[in-house]
């Protein structure tokens, strides 16, 4: 691990020594000058927070009306209205899950036809 350091240090592109009667030191090269310091300057600050004050409770959030409201009245013989409504709407699932499972089973199916062509072509 020590040998890896040791490699690692002179595989690390370094400017060359100095000339004779001359230094290298480390230059700021930012727009603005900050003084350099191995002490890190502290300061101690101390804050008291107010009391809590009573408030009253807020009051409850109800949101403004946007559009009409619309109601649907059933009434009791009128059980037949839910029954069509139903039946429509499970007709109408089995066709979208019908059709999606059928364009599942193309995709699937041109896929591995793909697959296999790619196979025979690079024999």
């Amino acid at each position: 691990m020590i040998a890896r350091k040791r490699a690692k240090e002179q595989l690390r592109p370094r400017s060359p020594d100095p000339v004779e009667g001359r230094k290298h030191i480390d230059v700021q090269t930012e727009l603005y000058l900050e003084e350099l310091s191995d002490r890190v300057e502290e300061a101690d600050v101390e804050i008291q927070t107010d009391a809590f004050l009573d408030r009253p409770p807020s009051p409850l959030f109800i949101p403004a009306k946007s559009g009409v409201d619309v109601d649907t009245q059933i009434y009791e013989g009128d059980v037949s209205i839910l029954t069509l409504f139903a039946c429509q709407i499970n007709r109408s699932t089995v066709l979208m899950l019908d059709s999606t499972s059928k364009r599942t089973r193309c995709l699937i199916l041109f896929a591995s036809q793909t697959n296999r062509a790619s196979e025979l072509m690079s024999k």
